[in-house]
């Protein structure tokens, strides 16, 4: 019986440390496809950032040149109205236009 002992001690103690081995390299797997997840996350989010920011500045760089000629265009028919003579009112009102590329103003 003591062989019988002496053998089951010894797998005892064997399966033991391969047991922890095997636990230790299933927690590293778990961690290292953990950490995977993360980066990829994190790369997918600085690309939709990425992204955003040019296509923002883009849509702003439109909306500035579209600002930046109504600015023009208002500065001319406030030149035009500053140097125009007030006229005599007649019985029938008339309203005078000025064209701007395609637009009326009155």
């Amino acid at each position: 019986m003591r062989t019988v002992e002496k053998h089951q001690s010894l797998s005892g103690d064997l399966c033991a440390p391969q047991v922890d081995v095997v636990a230790a390299v299933q927690k590293d797997w778990d961690h290292r496809e953990f950490v995977e997840i993360l980066r990829t996350s994190v790369q997918r989010l600085a690309e939709f950032l990425s992204n955003f920011d040019s296509s923002a500045r883009g849509k702003l760089a439109g909306l500035n040149e579209k600002l930046t000629r109504l600015e023009r265009k208002m500065e001319f028919v406030e030149a035009v109205l500053s140097t125009t003579e007030p006229r005599k009112k007649k019985s029938s009102k008339r309203v005078e236009t000025i064209e701007l590329d395609g637009a009326n103003a009155t």
